[in-house]
């Protein structure tokens, strides 16, 4: 583990005992963030290691120079994690130390309307973008991660706009293209964003995400949109219960130009998430919640004209058991569990985790 990335997690953890960093009494300057720790044991029989600790840190600054600009910056830490090289055939380190998740600066032109130009997360794909810091589950949603979502959203440089108009939230960005497709072959992606709270224990929200690219011989011009919509909340339901709920259904079409003798099969994805938080006083022990999601992943596929269409969707069950102690201290027990449209053996992941926020 390398110096530096000791020191920001050191400095992560006295944030998190002092409650936050500010100076001079105002927003000038503040540091955000969580860490989580993690046992797992892997329930994949190829898995090596089979079972292990690793460690997760997101730090975020936010400088203000007034009240009209400011920035943000967050980066990712991880130690311990390993990933599949189907080259190599074996498992190899997937650590990395401030890895630069948004870099961006802020102009408000009032407090309801600002612009944005740097890297930042793409306003498409409400399971990717929300806050990590409060998920009642180990990992987000499949999706996130997935091919399929990762030709629409994630993180890109570019322009966006924002507002902020009461019960409507409009974000609009023009941008590279994504990470990945970033270059002067690849048309710019527009992302559009609407949200709406018609009650405050709801929210609603849809959004979309226009990729493609011009024409470029011997290859014609192609776009695709994907689209996702997507509700959460929290609701009261009596005493100190409350439900959380959240649940998204994304569109997302085949990524590419269209080939002669093939046939361009869009995919989707869907989840629903359902956790129930209960206020209790027993010691340490400030609530207890437990929460369930199920997801189904259709990755979107090119297929020979009269060919079968491949079996490949995935579903993930996820159930987890969260301690709180306090605000900003949880323990969670949880499990993932995998199945496979193909025939695939399933296998199912075990953890206990740590999340710090501060």
């Amino acid at each position: 583990m390398s110096r530096v990335a000791v020191i920001i997690i050191a400095l992560s953890f006295a944030a998190a005992a002092a409650g936050g960093i500010t100076e001079g009494g105002s927003d000038l300057f503040s540091l955000s963030g969580y860490n989580m720790f993690r046992y797992s044991m892997w329930g994949i029989e190829e898995r090596d290691p089979t079972s292990g600790f690793d460690l997760y840190n997101r730090i975020e600054l936010e400088p203000s120079v007034s009240d009209m600009l400011a920035a943000k910056l967050s980066f990712d830490t991880r130690f311990g994690f390993s990933v599949f090289d189907s080259l190599a055939g074996s498992w190899l380190s997937d650590d990395y130390t401030l890895k630069a998740v948004e870099v961006y600066g802020i102009l408000r032109f009032s407090p309801e309307i600002y612009i944005a130009g740097g890297r930042f997360k793409l306003p498409f794909g409400y399971g990717y973008s929300r806050p990590g810091s409060d998920i009642p589950f180990y990992d987000r949603v499949m999706v996130a991660s997935a091919p399929a979502f990762t030709a629409f959203g994630g993180t890109d440089l570019g322009m966006m706009l924002g507002t902020d108009l009461g019960p409507v939230d409009i974000t609009l960005s023009y941008t590279n293209g994504t990470d990945s497709q970033a270059d002067t072959t690849v048309s710019k992606q527009f992302t559009a964003d609407v949200a709406a709270s018609p009650a405050e224990w709801i929210s609603l929200g849809g959004s979309a995400a226009v990729i493609g690219q011009p024409e470029m011989q011997p290859q014609e011009s192609w776009s695709a949109t994907g689209l996702s919509f997507y509700a959460y909340g929290d609701y009261p339901v009596f005493g100190g219960l409350t439900l959380n709920f959240e649940g998204e259904y994304m569109s997302l079409p085949w990524a590419g130009p269209a080939v002669d003798d093939m046939v361009n099969e869009p995919g989707g994805d869907y989840y629903f998430s359902l956790a129930g938080t209960h206020q209790v006083e027993m010691g340490m022990l400030t609530a207890i919640q437990p929460a369930v999601r199920l997801e189904m992943l259709s990755p979107p596929e090119q297929v020979q004209t009269g060919q079968t269409v491949p079996e490949s969707d995935v579903s993930a069950l996820d159930m987890c058991l969260n301690l709180h102690t306090g605000q900003r201290n949880t323990v969670q027990i949880g499990a993932r569990s995998y199945s496979f449209q193909s025939g695939a053996d399933g296998y199912t992941d075990v953890y206990v985790n740590w999340r710090m926020l501060f």
